[in-house]
């Protein structure tokens, strides 16, 4: 296994060119919008929606699904005119509090029960580890991450939402018991091909929930779920704080 303390010069090299973009693709993958809708227009030209992002993983004897708490909290607490959360493109469903498996008591994070062809519908990849749970998160370890800003989201036709996805890159600041925090360094970003840096002041905000990779490079490059992001700031350059997915059991039941 290579040196995954990389250096910044490196990281940048890497990240601008058809690796990083390749990675970037990786993580958008596996993440995909889980979101309701609160009011709308009888006319379907206004969706007033509220939003984070959602997984997949795939422990073999059960699928489960995988977002922060607060998002399952902000819909059981006003769930609008839905009576249930769509995941992506899927035509399910998913109402979160009856499909509940474990809400974390010490980490905001929030495990729910799916069949595999309901989360295959979602369209998202589904994250099978190879090994369960991942090694702990060190300090400077390389990180990507993927996740569906709110304010991305557009109305491109009647009664039909299109989000956006942002994919990042950033080093491990520093680790806990039961998380992890990085920040998007500006001064260091580079644009990935074919797609503009965001400004400072980017609103991360909806991208709770995403899938957070911990990148291996060697003779074969390999990735490995290492968290689920939880809080990010309104901007972009402000710090993420990521729950680390080793609190997961095979179970989908949370240990923290």
């Amino acid at each position: 296994m290579g040196n995954e303390h990389t250096d910044i010069d490196a990281a940048k090299r890497l990240a601008s060119g058809p690796f990083g973009n390749e990675l970037a693709n990786v993580a958008s993958s596996y993440a995909a919008p889980i979101f309701w809708v609160k009011s709308e227009a009888s006319d379907g030209t206004a969706i007033d929606t509220a939003n984070g992002t959602a997984f997949f993983i795939d422990f073999g004897e059960i699928v489960c699904g995988v977002t922060a708490a607060h998002v399952y909290d902000g819909f059981r607490d006003d769930p609008g005119i839905s009576r249930g959360c769509r995941i992506g493109p899927s035509p399910h469903l998913f109402d979160l509090h009856q499909r509940k498996i474990s809400r974390g008591r010490n980490i905001d994070l929030f495990t729910f029960a799916v069949s595999r062809s309901e989360a295959e519908s979602t369209k998202a990849t589904i994250f099978t580890p190879g090994e369960w749970p991942p090694s702990p998160p060190k300090e400077s370890q390389a990180l990507v991450f993927a996740g569906f800003p709110g304010h991305e989201k557009r109305l491109d036709r009647l009664y039909h939402l299109q989000f956006g996805c942002f994919a990042g890159a950033a080093m491990i600041e520093s680790v806990r018991e039961f998380d992890f925090s990085c920040r998007v360094d500006r001064e260091n970003m580079v644009p990935l091909p074919g797609r503009p840096l965001p400004e400072p002041e980017y609103n991360f905000a909806g991208a709770s929930g995403a899938p957070v990779l911990r990148i291996h490079r060697g003779d074969v490059v390999h990735w490995e779920l290492l968290g689920i992001v939880y809080q990010c700031g309104r901007s972009i350059v402000e710090l993420i704080k990521i729950a680390r997915a080793d609190v997961i059991c095979r179970d989908g039941v949370l240990a923290a």
